[in-house]
């Protein structure tokens, strides 16, 4: 599995020379980069900085790290992952836009991401009407699946989890989870 790292500067990363197929490990580190994933399941992790991240067609796993991203999924059964933050996020699949509470500065940009994995703040995350899996983790989370048959995870915490419409399956984790089917 080939390991591509930028070197701190504004990159531009593309797997021109990889094979169909090929899964690929993709890191921007500080600066602002551009980065595309082939047609293989990537991880893409862009680091700091303000980057574009493309994750072709694959199931994809992409972390945009610290900066204004714009994460595009493309093709395939995407996650993006908020791990990494140490606060609470506000993530909208419907509306592509993750904002980050008590830092009203940065944003993120979502296209194309069916998955989210949350952060240990208490995070509010709301699906789209793709089949999502969705991960509160640790936090008093509030989770919606919006549309779709829906996997939603609250993870340690109190979390309040909705289901929407679809046939969802819900595990609200440790803690007092409050559940509500729509």
């Amino acid at each position: 599995m080939p390991l591509v790292t930028g070197n701190g500067l504004n990159n531009t990363i593309t797997p021109s020379s990889a094979s169909a197929g090929v899964t690929g490990w993709y890191f921007g580190l500080w600066g602002d980069d551009t980065i595309y994933g082939y047609n293989g399941n990537d991880t893409i992790n862009g680091g700091d900085g303000n980057d574009k991240l493309f994750g072709g067609t694959g199931d994809d796993l992409i972390d945009g790290g610290f900066g204004f991203d714009t994460i595009d999924g493309g093709l395939g059964n995407d996650t993006t992952s908020y791990a990494f933050y140490w606060g609470p996020i506000n993530a909208n699949l419907a509306t592509g836009v993750v904002s980050f509470p008590g830092n009203s500065v940065f944003t993120d940009t979502l296209i194309s991401i069916e998955n989210l994995i949350g952060t240990a703040g208490n995070d509010t995350i709301i699906g789209n009407t793709a089949d999502n899996s969705l991960f509160g983790e640790a936090g008093n989370d509030s989770i919606n699946g919006g549309d779709g048959n829906d996997k939603l995870f609250g993870g340690a915490g109190d979390d309040l989890i909705d289901g929407g419409f679809g046939f969802d399956t819900i595990d609200g984790g440790l803690g007092n989870d409050t559940t509500s089917y729509a």
